[in-house]
């Protein structure tokens, strides 16, 4: 488990340094979206995948007790020369050294003490349980941010509207929130009394980019964004990510509602008179925060265009192209993690070993047959 997830986090740091070096400034927030979400897709998909083509070749797998590689045991023989001659002469006089009907230099191991293999083991459960503790209270206020959104609902006047023959629920809560949307068993917009101060024309510009966050399941993208971070809330690059799908969202209900308006100018200059808000969690606004700053938009929206029919194919590229870095990069980062967790192994074995007969070289293959 612990292969896997440190896996994830190195697909995740690969798929970000290719998204933000070719993808992030030559890229429509269509494209952008949909290789984000890819990229994280894959970095918990690919680990499997990846791991059962290589269980057909010969795989260093010690929990699976087969053998394990000799290159991690070079890591723990004797130096060749003056070391070497010296281990072997102890272990030849040394009664019981070990089952083997001859000692043998090249079974010789030597236990040579790593400071942080032994502060992993001794404080190793410590850091482990601090670790799903904090996970524990992501996960606890996750829960509280989805109540939130329940008691609005319970506690808010509703009125259902039709909008392109589809029904929306809106939400007049009795506190003042800022104007937003989200998707639970029907689609809410929060609205208030207030926006009846906009003409006709705003009023449909503001309800559009709601919509356009309901069609595009950012609420969803949201709730598996909370839920991830309960597993990644160490990775720099989830944040990255999180930041940038926020502000993708914004930049694509912007342009649908554009599209339902009809006039960019119009609706940037309504961006501009909605540029008071609040945050609320789990739901996406209308109004500018600092995720999606009110300034960017604007410029967006005044640089937009239709999209071209090409874009199908060239978000198929792109994402083929992501799907084989992160492939390659799982099929050659797997052997190396596991060798480095066979290698923790080994050298758990000498300490113990070496913490019981305060020896310090030992035979491998005895010492094999204690790990298997």
């Amino acid at each position: 488990m612990v292969n896997y997830f440190l896996l994830t986090y190195a697909l995740s740091v690969v798929g970000g340094l290719f998204y933000y070096i070719f993808i992030r400034k030559n890229a429509r927030p269509q494209l952008q979206k949909a290789l984000l979400l890819s990229i994280v897709a894959l970095s918990f998909a690919l680990p499997p995948i990846i791991d059962s083509v290589l269980m057909e070749e010969e795989k260093v797998c010690l929990h699976q007790n087969e053998y394990i590689s000799e290159t991690v045991y070079y890591n723990f023989c004797p130096a060749p020369g003056e070391e070497m001659n010296m281990c072997l002469d102890i272990a030849m006089k040394e009664d019981h050294f070990c089952e083997c009907s001859a000692v043998l230099p090249n079974n010789l191991l030597v236990y040579k003490a790593e400071p942080l293999y032994d502060f992993w083991f001794v404080y190793g459960n410590v850091v482990t349980n601090i670790l799903k503790s904090i996970a524990l209270f992501l996960f606890l206020w996750f829960l509280v941010k989805m109540a939130s959104l329940l008691w609005i609902i319970a506690k808010s006047e509703q009125k259902n509207i039709e909008m392109d023959g589809q029904t929306y629920t809106l939400l007049f809560p009795s506190k003042p929130l800022s104007v937003g949307s989200f998707k639970l068993w029907n689609e809410y917009i929060i609205w208030q009394e207030e926006m009846n101060y906009l003409t006709e024309s705003e009023r449909m510009g503001v309800l559009w980019h709601e919509i356009a966050h309901l069609h595009q399941k950012d609420t969803w993208v949201k709730i598996t964004f909370e839920l991830l971070q309960l597993v990644w809330w160490l990775n720099p690059v989830f944040y990255l990510f999180s930041k940038e799908l926020d502000q993708l969202n914004e930049f694509l209900a912007d342009e649908f509602a554009v599209q339902k308006v009809g006039n960019k100018q119009f609706y940037a200059t309504l961006l501009v008179k909605m540029k008071r808000y609040q945050n609320l969690a789990m739901v996406h606004h209308f109004k500018p925060s600092k995720a999606h700053p009110l300034k960017l938009r604007v410029a967006h929206l005044l640089q937009y265009e239709p999209l071209q029919k090409s874009f199908k194919h060239v978000t198929t590229f792109f994402i083929a192209a992501i799907i084989s870095l992160l492939s390659l990069t799982a099929y050659y980062a797997i052997p190396s993690i596991d060798e480095q967790m066979d290698k923790v192994a080994v050298y758990h074995e000498l300490l113990i070993q070496q913490q019981v007969s305060g020896k310090s070289i030992f035979c491998k293959n005895c010492l094999l047959k204690s790990l298997k």
